[in-house]
């Protein structure tokens, strides 16, 4: 075999596609770690204002009752013994799993508290705050104006 019939890659050839590679990576990996905290925001934001339905459609199919919500977690919980009562349940008429606060994450994303307003800063104790006066449902970690607080640095 002469010279001339084999074909490879030279070093400086191998060398400049590594770089190239990498260039490449360093410009695409940042934009991709804001993606996974955008993603939780967004499916914290959507699951809040099913929540908020929820609680008007069973407000007005029983006559102004507001559903029987209950402090705690859903962990063990039989259908409609959970936090959210008759909004979970195996019908899946309103919800067919407790929803899930992504943005406080773990395992305290489903945990419900009773209060009367948003929170003011940011934590990961409780995932929802329901007000049992008024019906009124807030994502834990967000705002007045439903916007996300920053985490803490």
């Amino acid at each position: 075999m002469s010279k001339q019939d084999r074909s490879a890659f030279t070093l400086v050839e191998i060398l400049i596609v590594v770089v190239i590679l990498g260039i490449l990576a360093a410009i695409i990996i940042p934009s991709l770690t804001g993606a996974a905290e955008e993603s939780s925001v967004n499916a914290t934001y959507a699951d809040l204002q099913k929540l908020r339905r929820a609680v008007g459609v069973y407000q007005v199919r029983n006559n102004g009752v507001l559903p029987p919500i209950v402090e705690g977690d859903a962990n063990g919980a039989a259908d409609g013994e959970g936090p959210w009562g008759p909004l979970v349940s195996n019908s899946g008429e309103y919800f067919l799993n407790a929803p899930v606060n992504a943005y406080v994450g773990g395992a305290n994303g489903r945990v419900v508290v009773f209060g009367s307003g948003p929170d003011a800063e940011f934590h990961t104790e409780y995932g929802w705050i329901y007000n049992p006066d008024t019906g009124a449902v807030y994502a834990a970690s967000f705002d007045a104006n439903d916007k996300p607080i920053p985490r803490n640095p």
